[in-house]
């Protein structure tokens, strides 16, 4: 089976089932995703570094049903070949640089998504090689067409993705024929999105921290992580954006989030990580289905802020976990959780409803 990372605005879409390698819950008909990682927006909801809501761990979905989501490491049984294993997601340049049993997809390669992996990376075309993925660690994700075998991890705090720092574990999602309104009718290890259940898959995929990840003249997008031919342009971080509208006018992407009635411009990165967000951001909110968020997770860029620098596009100015201690707060929108900043002194309370 082969998770996708499909988009939010289109989620409604996801009606043809497809067939399947493995069960989604147990005793229930699953169907496969419409979108694959050639779409470059993101399935997300941004939440504060804290983490909130989405799904947590890898246990049951579903009440009684359990899910088949993976681990650390992932795979039943030893692994046949420890070397591949610990080859799995490593950075390199050239085939030589990988087990003659994988390749490598370099900085150059152009066959990802949009792009390429910053550092390349040792994998296997699942659609042709003989490995099976899972044994060595990992899940087959699609990429416009092909199915790579890309390194399995788990959120938090650990050693993930051989420590690269262009690479982050982030979500995958394969969506299961069971009906939700919340994420605590998916059980730990799912989220609830147009009422249905989506399955989490965290696995290690491309995260350019800025253009220095990646070969001259390539730059890096922000929203796939992968280096494209051009530097993408349109609007910035936090500026408003319609999330329907036919053509993105965002340099990131368009996402409707939280409270906020407006789509907002988005942008990704890896915590922990700096230079993925530009002069006057930083790294400091994660997504909700990517619960108790470390260093090395994926995570989304937020501009700096304070009493005496508010921010832009009607954005609140808000304390967020992680923040620096020389740093008064980052523009987000306000909530119970992460209220906007008192400069009359203090934490000012959550807004009212909107």
């Amino acid at each position: 089976m082969t998770p996708s990372r499909p988009d939010l605005s289109q989620w409604s879409a996801l009606a043809t089932c497809a067939l399947l390698a493995a069960p989604a819950l147990a005793g229930i008909a699953s169907c496969g995703n419409d979108l694959s990682a050639s779409d470059r927006r993101r399935p997300i909801v941004i939440e504060s570094a804290a983490g909130q809501g989405g799904a947590a761990g890898q246990g049951g979905a579903a009440g009684e049903a359990s899910t088949d989501a993976p681990s650390e490491g992932g795979a039943g049984g030893a692994p046949s070949d420890s070397m591949l294993v610990e080859a799995l997601g490593r950075s390199c340049q050239d085939s030589p640089d990988c087990p003659s049993e994988l390749t490598c997809l370099s900085d150059t390669s152009y066959a990802l998504a949009v792009g390429s992996p910053p550092g390349g990376v040792c994998t296997f075309d699942c659609g042709e090689a003989a490995l099976d993925c899972a044994t060595l660690g990992g899940s087959c994700l699609d990429f416009a067409g092909r199915s790579f075998c890309m390194q399995r991890c788990a959120f938090g705090r650990g050693e993930k993705c051989h420590g690269r720092d262009d690479f982050a574990c982030e979500p995958t999602y394969r969506h299961v024929e069971v009906s939700c309104d919340l994420d605590d009718d998916c059980g730990s290890s799912a989220v609830c999105r147009n009422g249905d259940c989506h399955i989490v898959y965290p696995l290690c995929l491309p995260r350019c921290n800025g253009s220095a990840d990646c070969p001259a003249p390539t730059a890096c997008d922000p929203v796939s992580g992968e280096c494209i031919d051009n530097a993408p342009s349109g609007s910035p971080l936090g500026s408003t954006c319609d999330p329907s509208a036919n053509r993105d006018t965002c340099r990131g992407v368009c996402l409707a989030s939280g409270s906020d009635t407006a789509g907002r411009c988005h942008e990704f990165c890896t915590l922990g990580v700096s230079g993925g967000c530009g002069d006057n951001a930083d790294c400091v909110l994660v997504l909700d289905s990517a619960p108790g968020s470390a260093p090395g997770d994926v995570g989304t860029c937020a501009t700096r802020c304070s009493c005496d620098t508010p921010c832009d596009y009607g954005l609140d100015c808000v304390s967020l976990e992680g923040s620096a201690s020389e740093i008064d707060g980052y523009c987000s929108t306000a909530s119970a959780a992460r209220p906007a900043l008192d400069c009359t002194g203090g934490l000012g309370g959550a807004p009212g409803a909107p």
